[in-house]
């Protein structure tokens, strides 16, 4: 039972490692359009 836990655990711990990527790889490319928008009006 203890094996079952600790592997719900790194499943989980990896799904959240994850998300974070994603949220990072999101807030780059709003950045990346934020300049390009900043750029293009100046």
């Amino acid at each position: 039972m203890k094996a079952i836990s600790g592997s719900i655990v790194a499943v989980s711990s990896s799904e959240l490692a994850v998300d974070s990527s994603v949220l990072a790889v999101r807030s780059s490319v709003l950045a990346v359009r934020s300049s390009v928008l900043a750029v293009g009006s100046s």
